[in-house]
């Protein structure tokens, strides 16, 4: 016979909203930009950039803790090389998608592909006409960090190419799209 204490019912599911971040809620991104490991939350300067002139997009717990995110960085100066082995930069009239980040205790419910739709809708809805994005790599041209494979695959649904790879210490892949009035976010 099974007893009430032998079942364990699944953990349910919290309901999480979405938002936009303004300097005000930097305290409150501070934690979950410290577990993300990723320069452009990390490093305090960059982060409170982000959140005068960029967007950061936040995932919130029924509690109002921040549980995710993801930043646009409108008309970003940024280099990297191209697929023809010169460096380049990114064209003038840009927004670079960087610092997405779910903490892992949330991760698998669809939080990080719902932060990418949402930013990118903001990005569509702009007058900004490419789209970049550096999907984090291992430390050699061209590769992907595992736990990048999400991102990676979303943003080529959503019709970005490799362009080339960063500058930066991971050398992860460098997708550029011009925007399209007629995306629709996979």
């Amino acid at each position: 016979m099974i007893s009430s204490t032998d079942v364990h019912a699944p953990r349910p599911v919290e309901p999480v909203t979405f938002c936009r971040l303004a300097l005000a809620d930097e305290a409150r991104l501070a934690p979950l930009a410290a577990m993300s490991g990723l320069h452009s939350l990390g490093e305090n300067a960059h982060r409170r950039l982000l959140l005068q002139r960029g967007v950061v997009l936040a995932a919130l717990s029924f509690t109002g803790d921040i549980i995710g995110c993801c930043c646009v960085e409108p008309r970003s100066i940024r280099s990297y090389v191209h697929l023809s082995g010169r460096i380049v930069s990114l064209p003038p009239n840009n927004a670079y998608l960087c610092g997405t980040f779910v903490h892992p205790a949330h991760r698998g419910r669809g939080i990080g592909r719902t932060l990418y739709s949402k930013r990118l809708g903001l990005v569509e809805a702009s007058d900004i006409e490419f789209v970049a994005v550096e999907i984090l790599g291992q430390g050699t041209p061209y590769s992907l960090s595992p736990g990048a494979r999400p991102g990676f695959s979303f943003h080529t649904r959503a019709g970005f190419a490799i362009d080339g790879y960063s500058l930066e210490e991971d050398r992860g892949r460098m997708l550029i799209r011009r925007k399209s009035r007629h995306l629709t976010c996979p």
